[in-house]
């Protein structure tokens, strides 16, 4: 719909779902040791949470901490309050490096109750069982507030130019038309598939990151079919 030519048979460009973020590199290391290019497109979540493994380069991480020192700035205005959910709480504590904080959290408040005092180390330590939630109010205002997404701008354009396309409004779900909102996620794709019958049905539900641009979609999918021999 937003052009003819882009279509993933016809120009032999294969999707690969990698189960998450975390494994990116490792699929990327794959398919380049067999001389195939590698592109990405990741949920917005990956610029703070992750973003290691996106494999962006060391140029941008200037812009990077411009960008989430606005975004924390704009929380704070915002008043913005952190609120996990259920399901994002129950991944944090089953992963490794969680567990690896929470014991040694452990040890150091046992080693407080016995002496009485605890050290700057301690408290960073302690600190690190709920930084967590810094990402989670960063990537809230970016879905609610204009502002705050517009700060992203600069960063999003720069993982693009090196085919690293993250999606500025949080997950494909976030894209939806009105009316595939609700569901489990097979009957919401598939709801919004029966939704969006026109290319102006797809630029209504993706806006341009800024004025006199075209809409984000068309922009990642130029892209993604900038080589059309490229697997991602």
């Amino acid at each position: 719909m937003l052009n003819e030519d882009w279509c993933f048979d016809s120009k032999s460009i294969s999707l690969v779902r990698v189960s998450g973020k975390g494994n990116f590199a490792k699929f990327r290391r794959f398919f380049e040791a067999f001389g195939l290019p590698v592109k990405i497109v990741a949920d917005l979540d990956a610029l703070f949470e992750g973003y290691q493994h996106l494999g962006a380069p060391k140029e941008l991480n200037d812009v990077r901490a411009k960008a989430i020192a606005s975004i924390d700035a704009r929380v704070k205005e915002l008043g913005v309050i952190a609120e996990p959910s259920a399901r994002k709480i129950k991944d944090k504590i089953h992963s490794a490096s969680f567990k690896e904080k929470y014991n040694k959290a452990k040890n150091i408040l046992r080693d407080f109750q016995q002496k009485g005092k605890i050290d700057a180390e301690g408290i960073k330590i302690f600190d690190g069982l709920f930084t967590w939630e810094d990402d989670i109010a960063r990537i809230k205002v970016c879905h609610e507030d204009e502002t705050a997404r517009k700060y992203l701008v600069p960063l999003l354009d720069g993982l693009r130019s090196v085919g690293i396309c993250v999606l500025s409004r949080g997950a494909i779900e976030d894209y939806y038309p009105v009316g595939a909102e609700h569901g489990q996620k097979p009957q919401r794709a598939l709801l919004a598939i029966s939704l969006i019958k026109t290319r102006e049905d797809i630029v209504a539900i993706s806006k341009p990151l800024d004025e006199g641009r075209n809409c984000e979609l068309t922009e990642i999918f130029d892209e993604l079919f900038r080589h059309r021999e490229a697997i991602y």
